[in-house]
């Protein structure tokens, strides 16, 4: 297996001479940096390592023995606020462009956007105007009268969530979001997953239920009997898979629906399990198999780290400051990070990937944060 061992790219946002200068005087040193396999993209080159070079102890460490430096909580926040940038950049560009509230991007942007004020984070200049955009154009309707929020529910998910952390969208509109999400799903108690989440690289039946985790999320912050009635469903439908699931989201967005159920003996198993699954360096891949990414990494980080204290384990303490390691040592200069693409034969970085990746990166970060500030 390849190995590089990667600098830190937690900087602040300064020209680039000024940036390698704070990379000579950056605390950790290089023993006690996370590693990263080869395969990884968007990476700044370091050493290569091959099963033939010299290795030491410090090498082959694995997540348990790469702490992140002392300063982690500065080198954390700094990453947030280098991303935050390109984050609004992007996702203006979006709106402005490609005038779509789908693909789960406008979701991923207002979602991050809302905890990084709600953290106290110095914001871009963002337009209230895009929030207001975000709930019109979700209320769009085809020429068979479909809505667009019909077509987009996971979409709808994130905008929920994002308004969870700082109300925006109107009541009326909340609660039609609700009722046409128990109104259409389906018997088998999921709903059929948007857009082009079935072309996604990992069988479609698991991107079906994964879809119906993400709504059952949404669903089970309501106090109504209907919407506890379709989450029971939505989990009867889990229980029953056979075989083992492909996909990170799978179990992060598990661990994340047992927390709003509840369901301590299953929040421990979905941690179980994202533990296990962990690369020894820190990552995720968006597929279990493949190497770590920013999307996958971001995801569990902010799953793991959104789960009560007093269910954690040392080994999720270092799987928590592994994910954050990872993170910080994979972020670009432009302050985002690059993403494969998650569907079938796209195996480079793709922009809507690498978007997504930034976003939920941050989003784990930021929970990360949260999760650091009730420490014992």
């Amino acid at each position: 297996m390849f190995l590089r061992a990667m600098p830190l790219l937690v900087l602040a946002t300064l020209p680039l001479r000024a940036q390698e200068a704070a990379l000579l005087e950056a605390p950790a040193a290089a023993a006690s940096e996370p590693l990263r396999t080869a395969g990884t993209v968007g990476h700044a080159e370091g050493p290569l390592l091959t099963e033939d070079s010299p290795t030491d102890a410090a090498s082959q460490a694995t997540k348990e023995q790469q702490p992140l430096p002392a300063d982690r909580e500065r080198l954390r926040r700094t990453a947030i606020q280098r991303a935050l940038p390109i984050i609004v950049e992007r996702g203006q560009w979006w709106i402005e462009k490609k005038d779509c509230v789908s693909c789960h991007r406008i979701g991923n942007m207002l979602w991050t956007l809302r905890l990084a004020k709600q953290r106290g984070c110095v914001l871009p200049d963002i337009s209230q105007d895009w929030f207001s955009w975000a709930v019109q154009s979700s209320q769009a309707t085809d020429e068979k009268g479909v809505t667009d929020a019909e077509k987009n529910r996971e979409g709808i998910v994130q905008l929920l969530a994002a308004d969870r952390v700082s109300p925006f969208i109107p009541s009326e509109i909340k609660r039609a979001w609700i009722d046409m999400m128990l109104a259409t799903q389906e018997e088998d108690g999921c709903w059929q997953p948007g857009g082009q989440l079935p072309s996604q690289k990992r069988p479609e039946a698991e991107t079906r239920i994964v879809s119906a985790m993400w709504i059952g999320l949404a669903l089970a912050r309501e106090n109504d009997a209907r919407a506890r009635t379709a989450v029971q469903r939505v989990l009867q439908t889990v229980d029953r898979v056979e075989g083992i699931p492909v996909s990170t989201e799978w179990y992060a967005v598990q661990l994340l629906l047992a927390q709003a159920t509840n369901d301590a003996d299953r929040q421990r198993d979905a941690i179980a399990a994202l533990v296990q699954e962990q690369h020894p360096d820190g990552g995720w891949g968006w597929l279990l198999a493949e190497p770590g990414d920013a999307l996958a990494t971001g995801l569990a980080l902010f799953a793991l780290a959104s789960t009560d204290r007093e269910l954690t384990e040392p080994e999720m303490a270092n799987a928590v400051q592994a994910a954050e390691g990872f993170l910080l040592s994979t972020q670009q200069f432009d302050g985002g990070w690059k993403v494969p693409g998650t569907k079938k034969n796209k195996k480079m970085p793709q922009e809507t990937a690498s978007y997504w990746g930034t976003c939920w990166a941050t989003m784990g970060l930021l929970q990360s944060e949260v999760w650091a500030d009730h420490a014992p």
